[in-house]
């Protein structure tokens, strides 16, 4: 009885341990996990979002980065790439439509 007892608490605290170990998502993973294959809806989801629309500019860039990134990985993206100069992150989707994102406002006086 005694060694069923010492195997069912070592199994609670395995279980315990895992379920307190499990990574949270980031906001580029949450973002791909609800839009899964539609890379537009993603980047426009990912911009409205608060840890986003509050961050630094750089961070911005790395978010988006990221989200793309893991449309890339699952095939979803052909090519991505960040134009500085720009401040737009320019995509090819999977079936060659291009695709972009603005992450400043254009400036008019700049152009």
């Amino acid at each position: 009885m005694k060694k069923i007892a010492v195997v069912a608490l070592l199994l609670f605290v395995s279980i315990l341990t895992i379920a307190c170990t499990k990574k949270e998502l980031t906001l580029p993973e949450r973002i791909y996990k609800e839009y899964p294959e539609e890379v537009q809806e993603g980047v426009q989801a990912i911009m409205k979002e608060e840890e986003y629309d509050s961050s630094e500019y750089d961070n911005q860039v790395e978010l988006m980065g990221e989200l793309l990134k893991l449309y890339k990985k699952h095939g979803e993206l052909k090519e991505y790439a960040y134009e500085e100069s720009s401040n737009l992150y320019s995509f090819t989707l999977k079936d060659g439509t291009l695709g972009g994102a603005m992450l400043k406002p254009f400036d008019p006086m700049l152009n």
